[in-house]
C-alpha cells in the first residue's frame, strides 16, 4: 500500500489535480462529500466529462440539509450524459429512527477503482474552490488492492452505509425535492431573519418529500416493481410454480464489434464489454433492492453467448415483489412461459415515476441507439424494438410517451409488411429530456450526441405529436395484427 500526503500548497499535489489524475486513471469513481460549490465544478468539469465519455462509472452523494451544496453539482452529476448517478442526504423524522439519533453528513471521501486496484482520497477537502485548490487542507491518498484492508471496508462503507441508507435519495425521480432545495438555497442566501418561517416551511416540505420517497418503496406497486416488470415485458418468461422470472438480454453483433457513430460521436466501446456492463448494472440495481426490501429473493446472471445473457430472478414465498408480479400475470391469465408485452392496468393508471420506471425496464432490453438508414440525409432518431404482433402494446406505449410524458417526435413503424421488426422511433430531444428512461451510460452519451448532431445539421426541428389513430388504420398495422 502506498500513502501520499496531499496539500494545496504544492502545485503538483493540489487536490483538484489529484482528483483529475485519478479520474483519468480510474474505471469507477465514488464521491461522498458534505459540501460542493459551483467554482469547484468548473475546475473538474472537463475531467469528469472525459471520465464518463470513456465509459467510467460515477456515483456521488452530497448533503443538502446544511444548505451548503450548490445546485449545479447536484444537477450536473445527475444529468451529465454517461454512467453517472447522484443522491442527496437529508435527515427527516422517522418512526424507526428519530432525526436526533444520527449526526449530519460530513464525509470528504473520494474512491477510485481500476481493475483490482483502488485509490482513496480522504481528509478535509470538500468540493469547493478553496477545498480543492486554495485552502490549507490536509488529505491522504491511499493506493492498494481493492479487496485488501482498509480498501474493502472503505468501499463497503460507501456502498452500504451511505448509498443504501434511507437518508440518501436519488435526484432523478425526485424533481420536486430538488425544486424545494433550490427555494431553500435562495431563502438562506438572503440571510434575513424574517425569512425564518419560510425556511422552516421549506425544510418541512423537504423532509416530507424524502419520507414519501422512502415510504413508496414499501408499497405493493412501486417504481422498482414496475422496472422489473418492464424488463420481463421486453423479453421474459416465467415459471409460476418456481416463482422464477428469466429475462433474455441479447443483441445482434454490430459491424466491427464496436458501439460507435463515426462523424457523430466520439464514443468507441467494444460491444461485448458494453453488453456485459449493462447486465452487471441491472444485476447490481436489483440486488440492492432485494438486499434492502426482500432479503430472501435472489438474482443471478449467466452468459449464453458472445452477446447473449440470461438474468434470472427467484422470489421467496413471502416476497412483496412476487405478490405484485403474480397479480400482473393473473391479469393476463399467464400460467407460464413467454410473457407477452403488455402494460398492466395498475401501471397504466399509476403515478408518472412508476410509468417511467416500467418504460426504463423495457428500454434497457429493447432500446437501439445507432445511426439509421437516414444518416446522413435525415435527422437521427432512437429506435425501440417491438414484437411482431405487439400492435396493442406498441400503441399503448406510444400513447403514454406522447400523452403522459409529453414527448413529441414519436413514430411507430409497422415493419411486418416489409419483413422487418416493428419499431417505435423517437427524436433524441424527447429522450434526453426524460433521462430516467435510459439507464446505460453509452446510450445516454449517444442520445446526447445525436441531439447535438441534429441541431447542428438540421436546425431546430419542429416536432409534432404522432397521429396514432391514423397509423392503426393503415394497411401496415393491420398486417402486423394478423
Amino acid at each position: 500500500m502506498s500513502i501520499k500526503f496531499i496539500v494545496n500548497k504544492v502545485d503538483s499535489l493540489k487536490v483538484h489535480r489529484t482528483i483529475s489524475n485519478s479520474l483519468s486513471w480510474a474505471e469507477e469513481c465514488y464521491f461522498a462529500v458534505a459540501y460542493a460549490k459551483a467554482p469547484a465544478f468548473k475546475l473538474l468539469h472537463e475531467s469528469i466529462k472525459k471520465f464518463l465519455n470513456k465509459g467510467g462509472k460515477l456515483r456521488s452523494i452530497f448533503d443538502i440539509e446544511m444548505v451548503s451544496t450548490d445546485i449545479e453539482w447536484i444537477l450536473q452529476m445527475a444529468t451529465t450524459p454517461g454512467d453517472s448517478e447522484c443522491k442527496v442526504f437529508y435527515r427527516y423524522p422517522s418512526k424507526d429512527l428519530g432525526r436526533k439519533k444520527i449526526g449530519i453528513f460530513h464525509p470528504k471521501l473520494y474512491i477510485f477503482i481500476k481493475g483490482d486496484k483502488q485509490r482513496v482520497l480522504i481528509g478535509s477537502s470538500n468540493l469547493t474552490r478553496g477545498g480543492i485548490d486554495a485552502n490549507y487542507e490536509t488529505n491522504i491518498l491511499l493506493e492498494g488492492k481493492k479487496n485488501s484492508l482498509p480498501f474493502k471496508d472503505i468501499y463497503n462503507y460507501f456502498s452500504s452505509d451511505l448509498w443504501d441508507d434511507w437518508t440518501c435519495v436519488p435526484v432523478i425521480g425526485n424533481e420536486k425535492l430538488i425544486e424545494e432545495y433550490e427555494k431553500l438555497l435562495k431563502v438562506v442566501r438572503k440571510g434575513q431573519k424574517k425569512q425564518a418561517k419560510e425556511q422552516q416551511k421549506i425544510r418541512k416540505n423537504l423532509a416530507d418529500l424524502i419520507n414519501i420517497s422512502n415510504e413508496e418503496k414499501t408499497q405493493d406497486l412501486n417504481d422498482d416493481i414496475a422496472y422489473i416488470f418492464g424488463l420481463a415485458c421486453a423479453k421474459g418468461k416465467v415459471e409460476i410454480s418456481r416463482r422464477c422470472l428469466t429475462i433474455e438480454y441479447a443483441k445482434k453483433k454490430l459491424k466491427g464489434g464496436y458501439i460507435q457513430a463515426k462523424g457523430i460521436s466520439k464514443i468507441h466501446i467494444k460491444q461485448d464489454v458494453a453488453i456485459q456492463r449493462n447486465v452487471d448494472n441491472i444485476q447490481e440495481k436489483i440486488s440492492r433492492l432485494f438486499k434492502k426490501y426482500s432479503k430472501n429473493d435472489r438474482i443471478t446472471t449467466e452468459k449464453k453467448g458472445e452477446l447473449k445473457h440470461e438474468i434470472t430472478l427467484v422470489f421467496s414465498k413471502k416476497s412483496p415483489y412476487w405478490k405484485t408480479l403474480l397479480s400482473f400475470f393473473n391479469e393476463k391469465q399467464i400460467e407460464g412461459g413467454r410473457i407477452p408485452p403488455y402494460i398492466p392496468n395498475k401501471i397504466q393508471n399509476a403515478k408518472l415515476n412508476i410509468l417511467k420506471s416500467f418504460i426504463c425496464g423495457y428500454f434497457d432490453i429493447r432500446l437501439r441507439v445507432s445511426p439509421s438508414d437516414r444518416y446522413p440525409k435525415g435527422p437521427l432518431r432512437i429506435a425501440l424494438g417491438l414484437d411482431t404482433h405487439a400492435v396493442d402494446f406498441g400503441s399503448a406505449l406510444c400513447q403514454i410517451l406522447q400523452e403522459k410524458l409529453k414527448i413529441k417526435g414519436v413514430q411507430i413503424e409497422w415493419g411486418k409488411a416489409r419483413g422487418k421488426d416493428n419499431m417505435i422511433r423517437i427524436n433524441p430531444v424527447g429522450i434526453e429530456n426524460n433521462q430516467e428512461l435510459v439507464s446505460f451510460h453509452w446510450a445516454r452519451i449517444l442520445i446526447h450526441d445525436f441531439r447535438n448532431y441534429n441541431k447542428e445539421h438540421f436546425g431546430n426541428i419542429k416536432l409534432k405529436y404522432f397521429d396514432l389513430k391514423k397509423s392503426l388504420d393503415s394497411k401496415s398495422a393491420k398486417i402486423s395484427q394478423k
